[in-house]
């Protein structure tokens, strides 16, 4: 079933592939990051690979609209909670093609970085960032425990920007 949900008007959530890119170093060193050593070039996912993250996980049901300009899945949990909106913000009708990735700002944050941590298993090293800026951009691994990135958010939001 594909059912519509919109997204919320505010902030979001959005995700960001890791680059050695000297512009996108100079962003991270900006907040105090560093770039984590990684292999290949990190890129955005494909809905397809965002779907089977989705498959893996346990106690969600999905919801998805998609059609030739618009790819969004709505993630309730087995109570019926909503969890996220994920929306692939650039999709032109290809669930095989990247797309850029975001969660609306009613997403379950800790949710989100459970996805992310899950999509860098294909997608390599990937950013996400909270767009009010309250918060530091966490850089996440396949190693990136999501609990410990949730940490960060919640400490870096308390005390403000550096």
């Amino acid at each position: 079933m594909e059912v519509f949900y919109p997204l919320a008007m505010g902030f979001s959530f959005v995700v960001v592939p890791v680059s050695k890119d000297p512009g996108f170093l100079e962003w991270i060193e900006d907040w105090g990051l560093s770039l984590p050593y990684y292999e290949r070039e990190s890129r955005n996912p494909t809905p397809n690979e965002v779907r089977k993250v989705l498959n893996k996980l346990d106690g969600i049901t999905e919801n998805f609209r998609v059609d030739d300009k618009t790819w969004g899945a709505y993630i309730e949990d087995s109570n019926g909670q909503r969890m996220a909106y994920i929306n692939c913000d650039d999709f032109q009708g290809d669930e095989n093609e990247p797309s850029r990735l975001s969660f609306d700002g009613d997403s379950n944050a800790l949710f989100c970085l459970r996805v992310v941590q899950q999509l860098t298993n294909v997608c390599g090293p990937l950013a996400m960032v909270i767009t009010t800026g309250s918060g530091d951009p966490v850089i996440i691994t396949p190693d990136t425990s999501p609990e410990d990135a949730f940490n960060t958010w919640e400490e870096t939001e308390r005390r403000g920007r550096k």
